[in-house]
């Protein structure tokens, strides 16, 4: 990701085929300079206090963490292993999970109906697991971010170091008395927020080099 991410990296490999192309075919190459990435960073540069001043804001409402020690084996429990502060992982597993069918379909119409994005409805479900098992009335989850909501002409055809993980906070006590679309909503409006605010260092927001968030949740939607 240092050099390129799923955004970029179809359009880098559509030019090379383009450029090969035309080679193949002795048609003269004329370079086209892409100057979105530079305008990008001049924005960036010039709002970067107000990003800060936000972020600040942000993070400051954080005043509980999920708390997920009941989902480890007792023997972990016994060493008083605390996860937020674990940071080595000795066996990797995966689990794999599927939506298909009629549910992938009714859940497709439900987001068009409703005009919220499967990411936001998949980003809502994910929190309420970690409020239940976690017990706790915030829960804080790291979201990847293309960092392309910026108005700058043609960002989407660029190629670039745009993305960045940054937390996503859901106050579930202040949810108590709004429907779940509402809800979902309102989650997909601070997804973009952050989006269009994403270029801030999350070393910086982590004080004391403690962890903001102890899982990470990352929507895919490109082939």
């Amino acid at each position: 990701h240092a050099i390129l991410d799923g955004w970029s990296n179809p359009i880098l490999l559509e030019y090379i085929h383009e450029i090969y192309l035309k080679l193949e075919d002795k048609e003269i190459i004329v370079p086209s300079i892409d100057h979105s990435y530079e305008n990008a960073q001049k924005y960036i540069q010039n709002n970067e206090q107000v990003n800060r001043e936000y972020w600040e804001r942000y993070v400051s409402q954080i005043q509980e963490r999920s708390d997920l020690s009941g989902l480890l084996s007792n023997s972990s429990k016994s060493n008083n292993l605390r996860i937020s502060e674990y940071q080595h992982i000795k066996e990797s597993k995966e689990e794999g999970l599927i939506i298909k069918d009629d549910l992938y379909y009714r859940l497709k119409e439900f987001s068009q109906s409703e005009g919220i994005t499967i990411n936001a409805i998949l980003q809502y479900v994910w929190h309420k697991v970690l409020n239940i098992y976690g017990n706790s009335s915030q829960t804080v989850v790291g979201i990847t971010v293309s960092g392309r909501n910026i108005p700058i002409d043609d960002i989407e055809n660029s190629v670039g170091l745009y993305i960045n993980t940054l937390p996503l906070v859901i106050d579930h006590n202040a949810q108590k008395t709004r429907t779940i679309i509402k809800i979902i909503k309102e989650l997909q409006d601070n997804i973009n927020e952050i989006n269009n605010r994403s270029n801030i260092n999350l070393a910086k927001l982590q004080k004391r080099g403690e962890r903001l968030f102890d899982s990470l949740f990352v929507y895919e939607n490109y082939p």
